[in-house]
């Protein structure tokens, strides 16, 4: 990820925390980013458009004042396309403030809502914190899963199992 967007996250959560609005801040930014298509995403990276031009568009569509207000710093200082980063790293902010631990599971089809509960209760009973759950979808996996937080990942994958096996077969 990129440091400076580690930098715009940073400022970003510090305004948002005086107003303790971290989340709130979180979702809109989320929001306006999801809300974006593709002929979106170009006209605010587009060097040929004007900033004020970029900002008016903004002013019009975002009610939040404190989203509103960076999204126009981004685009003031070419940072625009840096948007997902930041986001990224807000979020991790969020998280790591309210010590929630982040699991990021991946699997072939998508997990059943009572799997995705049972493994919620599982990791923070493990890790005696609170547990958020983002799923990916992947489907070159025969089968199983990957659950990745905290730097570590635990590959519990039917591909993972078969690497294994064919590791163990050369050695003999």
């Amino acid at each position: 990820m990129n440091g400076k967007a580690n930098e715009y996250a940073l400022a970003v959560f510090g305004l948002a925390g005086e107003s303790r609005m971290e989340q709130e801040t979180l979702a809109t930014l989320r929001a306006f980013r999801l809300s974006l298509d593709k002929e979106a995403e170009a006209f605010f990276r587009s060097p040929s458009i004007t900033k004020d031009e970029k900002r008016a568009v903004v002013q019009s569509v975002v009610t939040d004042g404190l989203v509103r207000d960076f999204l126009c710093v981004l685009i003031d200082n070419r940072r625009f396309d840096w948007l997902s980063d930041i986001e990224k790293a807000l979020e991790d902010l969020i998280l790591r403030q309210n010590r929630i631990l982040k699991l990021t599971i991946t699997s072939k089809t998508p997990l059943s809502p009572q799997a995705i509960a049972d493994l919620k209760t599982k990791y923070e009973a493990l890790h005696r914190r609170p547990v958020a759950i983002e799923t990916k979808l992947d489907p070159d996996l025969i089968a199983g899963l990957k659950i990745a937080y905290d730097g570590s990942v635990e590959d519990r994958t039917i591909d993972r199992r078969l690497a294994d096996l064919k590791q163990r077969l050369k050695g003999q």
